[in-house]
C-alpha cells in the first residue's frame, strides 16, 4: 500500500493553488466556500450577485490541480431573500459546466441542529471523467426520496 502524502497550507486558495500545487496532483477536493452574505465577521462575505464571478477563478485552479480521475465536492447553500431562494448556486453550477466540469450528483445534507438547517452538496468531475457514486449497500436513491449518509459514499471510477 502506498503511503498517503499530506500537506497543510494556509492562505488564500488562489495564491496557494497557483504557487504550491502542480497540475493533476489532487485526488479529492472538498470545499465549503463562504456563503453569500453570511458570517461576515467570521470570514468576510461575497454578494450573491457577484458570487459566480468570485468563485470561477478558484474553480479554474481546482480544475487544473485535480487529477482527471479526481472528485470535487462543493458544500454550498443558497441565500434566502424575502422568502425566495437566490439563484447564485444554480448560476454557479451552470458556469462550472461551461468551465469544463460535469455535475454528476447532488445531495442534501440535513443538519440536525437547533434550526434543522440543510446544505446542498454538489459532486462534480472533470470533463471526460466518468464517475459513479454508490453507497456501501449499492443503493441508488434520488435526493427527494431518502437522506443519504455522506460518510458511506465513495467515488467509483467507471471511465476508460
Amino acid at each position: 500500500m502506498k503511503a498517503v502524502q499530506t500537506q497543510v497550507s494556509q492562505g488564500d486558495c488562489l495564491d496557494v493553488l497557483s504557487q504550491d500545487v502542480a497540475n493533476d496532483a489532487i485526488d479529492l477536493i472538498f470545499t465549503s466556500p463562504p456563503y453569500a452574505d453570511r458570517r461576515m465577521r467570521t470570514y468576510g462575505s461575497v454578494n450573491p450577485d457577484k458570487y459566480v464571478e468570485w468563485f470561477l477563478p478558484r474553480a479554474e485552479q481546482l480544475l487544473r490541480v485535480l487529477k482527471p480521475t479526481g472528485l470535487f465536492v462543493l458544500n454550498i447553500k443558497e441565500k434566502v431573500e424575502n422568502g425566495e431562494r437566490h439563484t447564485y448556486v444554480l448560476g454557479l453550477i451552470l458556469a462550472l459546466r461551461r468551465q469544463g466540469w460535469h455535475w454528476i450528483e447532488e445531495y442534501i445534507w440535513h443538519k440536525k441542529t437547533v434550526t434543522q438547517a440543510s446544505d446542498q452538496i454538489a459532486f462534480v468531475v472533470q470533463g471526460s471523467a466518468a464517475c459513479t457514486l454508490r453507497n456501501r449497500a449499492g443503493e441508488s436513491r434520488n435526493r427527494y426520496g431518502t437522506h443519504r449518509k455522506l460518510g458511506h459514499f465513495a467515488p467509483e471510477n467507471t471511465g476508460s
